[in-house]
């Protein structure tokens, strides 16, 4: 004799006798509806709310200007990577980062340029070597200016970084620095005097003049235009009366 087992008969017997859940079904259908109000509400059309960190230099005004293309947008349809770009456009930020909000903000970070010098008369220069030309009215005061080849402005940094440095200037500030097509290096005190400082050897020339030129002209000081500092044994110096010559000392 032979008998069947049906291996699955305690299975069934348990799924038999289980209650039954009727609130699972209703906990998916809410959780459901909630996800479909929650899309609807933060993907209809703005106003969204923009908040922006990191602003010391920019404008405001132009900081909504050119983001308020943006702002009419829903939530889920603006594009977190072109409000960036349109801000990165602005020439005091060098960076920006921007993300969404719930239900209706916009969040930016922006990282601005530090303006370390002018880049001649209508631009300013970064520490990074960055040449960004904002409006002149935000410009800091008191920069010093640095005139040059855009090629070379990472030179141009390290050496006005060096020569600032130089030991005796004392009262004396650096506020020019610049190099032209041959190469040759010329610099600019607070006081208005030029220094010829040619294509060598310029730092050892610079402390030259901060010590024993500078220490021969004290008594004559206020005269003094400009001083050549390419010679090997000596210097030139131009004065500001223009009825005298050069001298070579």
């Amino acid at each position: 004799m032979s008998v069947a087992i049906d291996a699955l008969r305690p299975v069934r017997a348990v799924a038999s006798e289980a209650p039954r859940r009727p609130w699972f079904g209703t906990l998916v259908l809410t959780a459901v509806t909630a996800l479909v109000v929650f899309w609807v509400l933060a993907s209809q059309a703005g106003p969204l709310n923009l908040e922006v960190h990191g602003v010391r230099s920019s404008d405001p005004a132009a900081l909504r200007q050119a983001t308020l293309g943006y702002l009419g947008q829903g939530l889920f349809q603006v594009s977190p990577r072109e409000v960036e770009a349109s801000l990165a456009a602005l020439p005091w930020v060098a960076d920006a980062q921007v993300s969404r909000r719930f239900p209706d903000r916009l969040l930016a970070t922006v990282v601005e340029h530090e303006a370390v010098a002018r880049w001649g008369d209508e631009a300013l220069i970064s520490a990074q070597g960055a040449i960004f030309a904002p409006p002149a009215e935000s410009w800091p005061a008191d920069l010093p200016r640095l005139d040059g080849p855009p090629e070379l402005r990472m030179d141009m940094l390290a050496q006005w970084s060096l020569l600032s440095q130089t030991q005796g200037l004392e009262d004396l500030r650096l506020a020019a620095l610049a190099i032209d097509e041959r190469g040759s290096w010329s610099a600019e005190l607070s006081d208005g005097v030029r220094l010829r400082l040619g294509r060598h050897d310029i730092p050892e020339r610079m402390s030259r003049f901060a010590g024993p030129v500078r220490r021969a002209l004290s008594d004559r000081w206020p005269q003094v235009a400009t001083i050549d500092l390419r010679y090997t044994n000596g210097f030139a110096v131009g004065w500001r009366e223009t009825a005298q010559s050069p001298e070579r000392n």
